[in-house]
């Protein structure tokens, strides 16, 4: 995302296409990765994807917007966002 300040926000999209011939159904969530050095004790996430989850059609597709905010000055931050669909788990 870049260089992003306390206060400010970045964002980025991802387009998310159903190349399957049956409705598909997904979700999405950031897994919320933390260390013990993590001067974040109330594991506020610093990233955010909308929307988090959906179905689409035969040949539809959406744009996820993925959001970054932090909320302390770190040299990185860094989390993994998994994608569930037909029952499996990507990241």
């Amino acid at each position: 995302m870049g260089d992003v300040l306390v206060g400010e926000a970045a964002a980025r999209t991802l387009t998310v296409t159903n190349v399957c011939p049956f409705p598909l159904s997904f979700t999405m969530r950031l897994a919320g990765k933390a260390s013990a050095a993590d001067p974040n004790p109330t594991m506020r996430q610093a990233f955010s994807c909308h929307p988090a989850e959906g179905t689409l059609a035969q040949g539809e597709s959406c744009e996820v917007a993925v959001s970054f905010t932090p909320f302390s000055q770190r040299p990185y931050f860094e989390d993994v966002l998994q994608v569930r669909a037909c029952g499996r788990a990507w990241s």
